[in-house]
């Protein structure tokens, strides 16, 4: 029951936190945020050529969605999801509890147990698949000379 407390908690903290503003290159996301929600936010007159923006998912995701720089849709992704500290503490707990029961109920881990019913099965099986989808990643990032990591984060196709 103290991990479905800790799990509601989490998800409320996460629909519900205060949403942060950051900075973005204005070139970067003009016509794709409408003026008018840009005008609801202050702008800060010393970061010229910048624009502030909120965290808020309809604009986090229209700028994940068609921004076509890597480096903004990365800190936007970035400021989205570090925007609710206080889960910190709840996210420790929860792994902390989820991995007692797991022992209690013979498991090595909670990774062991949450993956006993997945077509993965083991943690084994899941290290292999990420090696093997990295590996065909790099081949493909080495071709065209793009970040890996950027090609996995934000769906860039190649």
């Amino acid at each position: 029951q103290h991990i479905s407390q800790l799990e509601s908690l989490f998800t409320y903290n996460i629909t519900s936190h205060k949403k942060k503003l950051f900075s973005l290159p204005e070139k970067d996301i003009v016509g794709m945020i409408p003026r008018y929600l840009l005008q609801q936010i202050p702008q800060d007159d010393n970061l010229p050529g910048m624009a502030t923006v909120s965290s808020d998912d309809a604009i986090v995701n229209t700028i994940l969605r068609y921004s076509s720089s890597p480096c903004t849709r990365k800190e936007a992704y970035l400021q989205s999801n570090t925007s609710c500290p206080e889960n910190i503490d709840v996210l420790q707990a929860l792994i902390y509890h989820r991995h007692e029961l797991s022992v209690m109920l013979g498991f090595e881990n909670y990774a062991e147990r949450y993956l006993q019913d997945k077509m993965m099965e083991n943690r084994t099986r899941v290290n292999q698949f990420l090696k093997q989808m990295v590996r065909i990643i790099s081949y493909f990032c080495v071709a065209i000379d793009r970040d890996p990591l950027c090609l996995l984060i934000f769906g860039i196709p190649i």
